[in-house]
């Protein structure tokens, strides 16, 4: 577990490595790429995943510690009252870390162990502290292996702990009508779409129109992409899904244009990430 440069989250965490390709998105994978680099052969069809370590799988237990002390030093104990102001709720909002798992693997792959899966949600049920952003391009997979990994847990649970943030990747507008409503039929604290690399233009405004107060897509997150054979993304793409976003006030935030800006390869450093002279960096609370 690291703490991360990812902008929409504090830490990484990846309980194993390893993963095989399932969508265009994962074409130019900079997981496969790194893992390449350090010699782990863990990506593609037939490869076995590598579980990570113990030490790794301890931090979440000592950050969710940490996460709890400040909430309970703010608090008589440990909960939010619902007459506090906006503020108060931020701010201790602002103690829960953010977690994306896993950066480096789908936690829904069917090449992992049945058994791993069951020990990262018991530890994601044991840290409550943390927000787990648990982003996959596999959402048909979920309900079952949801199911199966929290069977026999002793918690209350019948579904995902309620400090999960469940997201899934979609990278054209065939993915977002494949995939958008299968990620809405699983329960979840908060839905959430990463659209990066975004290869294509996407419609959400029927995706978005469609919630209630139980359930929709609680944040977009949009980005290009990076390395040595990214794509470009057109500027129009990025507009057309932040204005659906502001018309349903959904929360937005632009990530980057990777390698591209507009049409032309200027790098990733120079590309930056603002958009129509600003950065967008809203967040679900």
């Amino acid at each position: 577990m690291t703490k991360t440069k990812i902008e929409w989250c504090d830490y990484t965490f990846n309980p194993w490595i390893g993963c095989q390709p399932v969508s265009p998105a994962c074409d130019n994978c900079y997981a496969e790429r790194l893992c390449k680099r350090f010699g782990k052969d863990c990506f593609g069809t037939g490869k076995e995943r590598i579980r990570t370590g113990a030490k790794n799988w301890e931090f979440p237990v000592k950050l969710n510690r940490k996460a709890g002390n400040k909430i309970y030093n703010h608090t008589a104990d440990g909960f939010i009252r619902k007459d506090w102001g906006d503020d108060h709720k931020r701010l201790l909002a602002s103690f829960r870390p953010k977690v994306f798992c896993g950066s480096m693997c789908d936690v829904f792959d069917n090449a992992v162990p049945d058994e791993w899966r069951k020990d990262l949600f018991r530890l994601i049920a044991d840290t409550p502290y943390i927000d787990w952003l648990l982003l996959t391009k596999r959402i048909g997979n979920a309900p079952a292996m949801i199911e199966g990994a929290m069977s026999g847990y002793d918690s209350g649970f019948c579904g995902l702990p309620d400090n999960v943030w469940l997201g899934i990747t979609v990278c054209n507008q065939q993915e977002a009508e494949r995939d958008i409503p299968k990620l809405l039929d699983v329960p979840a604290k908060k839905h959430f779409l990463s659209m990066e690399p975004l290869l294509g233009p996407v419609d959400l405004e029927k995706a978005l129109a469609w919630q209630s107060d139980v359930v929709g897509i609680d944040w977009v997150i949009v980005g290009g992409e990076s390395g040595p054979n990214a794509r470009p993304m057109h500027p129009d793409w990025v507009r057309r899904i932040r204005d659906d976003c502001e018309m349903f006030a959904t929360p937005f935030f632009f990530k980057q244009w990777g390698e591209w800006y507009g049409m032309e390869r200027i790098g990733k450093r120079a590309a930056g990430r603002m958009l129509d002279g600003r950065t967008w960096d809203e967040v679900p609370e």
